[in-house]
């Protein structure tokens, strides 16, 4: 049976021999750990999301901040908006009907109580 670094071996052959015939190259000692470094600071940038470009991290307020802020302002704004137009519409009831001629309304009076002598 054919273990699987023969199998690998047999497969991979003319790689195997390609780099065997590569001139050797002098490196530091920690030039691969520096590679996987770079490598990760890349792929680490990659996965930013766009919102950090505009991210700012000296800013008195957070971001979050500012949407909440920016979120109270609107319901704000849509409430006095409803508001307003109801009121102009007519749909909240006066507590006392305002005369259309200017002219003073009369509430009905009613009598003096009778009151009996003995």
């Amino acid at each position: 049976m054919i273990s699987h670094d023969e199998n690998d071996e047999k497969q991979f052959a003319p790689l195997i021999n390609h780099l065997r015939s590569l001139k050797k190259v002098n490196a530091p000692i920690d030039f691969e750990k520096d590679l996987q470094n770079q490598i990760k600071h890349v792929i680490s940038k990659d996965k930013k999301s766009i919102f950090n470009k505009f991210k700012r991290k000296d800013l008195f307020f957070s971001s979050t901040m500012y949407l909440s802020l920016f979120t109270l302002m609107l319901i704000i704004v849509v409430f006095l908006l409803v508001y307003f137009f109801l009121l102009k519409s007519g749909s909240f009831k006066q507590s006392a009907p305002k005369p259309k001629d200017g002219s003073k309304t009369e509430l009905p009076v009613s009598p003096p109580p009778i009151v009996q002598k003995k």
